[in-house]
């Protein structure tokens, strides 16, 4: 076989993994780890993150519906990225409180995301004064 044939095998089976549908419980699951990747950027402690996704993810659900248009998974998307660009100062003020993590990061947020008994998440709070 070629270097040519060999390369284009490569690239339409890498081609082929790559185009794997999204799905809403895939962005909420983004969502969860953004919560977790932010709390260890902040706190330098593994086990922290560790326990902030899990404690999302007892807490929390997607609210994204499975059949969702694109633009409802993008908004989720850009739910995550918001997250991860919150200050530390934010996120620490408001400790496990990731109703306001989310309602600070961006409004798309309370579109991909409910409590567990399927409640709204809680409406924005202003930031607590520093102590």
């Amino acid at each position: 076989m070629s270097g040519l044939a060999i390369w284009a095998s490569v690239w339409s089976l890498a081609w082929g993994c790559a185009r794997r549908e999204v799905e809403a419980q895939d962005v909420c699951s983004e969502i969860a780890f953004s919560i977790s990747n932010h709390t260890l950027f902040c706190t330098d402690d593994s086990e922290a993150a560790n326990a902030a996704y899990e404690d999302f993810a007892a807490r929390y659900a997607c609210a994204i519906p499975e059949d969702a248009d694109s633009s409802a998974l993008s908004g989720g998307l850009e739910c995550a990225v918001a997250v991860r660009q919150l200050s530390c100062d934010l996120t620490s003020a408001f400790g496990s409180d990731y109703d306001q993590w989310l309602q600070h990061a961006d409004d798309r947020c309370a579109a991909a995301i409910v409590r567990q008994n399927g409640d709204p998440l809680a409406a924005k709070q202003e930031l607590p004064d520093a102590q």
